[in-house]
């Protein structure tokens, strides 16, 4: 929230890395079957090198050994709405993601309850808000808050966006740049040596 508050407005080249970074801890948590079932911006920290990365699994559910009884949900903002009946599942943390995804690259400012609230979980989205974003950005949004856990994508579908692969494909690249570059600086002092 204090990395909104200071941009005003995030470009939309961030609000991508920011998604491919939440997707990749998404996917440690429910490989292993475990929903964070607290994804919001409040939770996310920032590196100086711009990655995100989630924070706070102290309401993180198990999916396969915690009773249901256990289960607590987060902030009402970012909610999912089958939470209200009690299903806790996988999906649940891909709609807090996408309604995160929202209010980062919009500034929309999520409501606790009310009228927006409920509009925003029947997949009624500000067109105002959603038009300055491109439209693959706003299919992924919409898919991400679709109503219906079970048409929701998962984290592997999301990571097979093509525009997310390519990202992934190229901090891979920069990574093995950086030690190669790393590894020949090394071997350069050595010979000096």
């Amino acid at each position: 929230e204090d990395y909104i508050e200071e941009m005003k407005h995030v470009p939309e080249s961030f609000v991508w890395s920011f998604l491919l970074d939440m997707l990749l801890a998404l996917k440690s948590l429910h490989d292993v079957n475990l929903v964070h079932l607290d994804i919001k911006l409040d939770n996310i920290l920032i590196t100086d090198d711009n990655h995100c990365k989630l924070a706070d699994f102290g309401l993180v559910f198990d999916l396969d050994n915690s009773p249901r009884s256990r289960a607590i949900e987060g902030d009402s903002r970012y909610l999912a709405p089958e939470l209200m009946q009690g299903n806790y599942c996988l999906a649940n943390d891909i709609f807090s993601l996408g309604i995160t995804l929202l209010e980062l690259a919009t500034s929309l400012e999520l409501p606790t309850n009310g009228m927006l609230w409920q509009e925003l979980r029947s997949l009624i989205l500000p067109e105002n808000a959603m038009s300055s974003l491109s439209e693959e950005l706003q299919k992924i949004i919409r898919g991400m808050m679709e109503p219906n856990p079970l048409k929701r994508p998962t984290v592997q579908q999301l990571l097979i966006i093509p525009r997310l692969k390519k990202l992934r494909t190229q901090r891979r690249m920069k990574k093995i740049s950086k030690t190669c570059v790393s590894f020949i600086i090394r071997q350069i002092e050595l010979l000096y040596i």
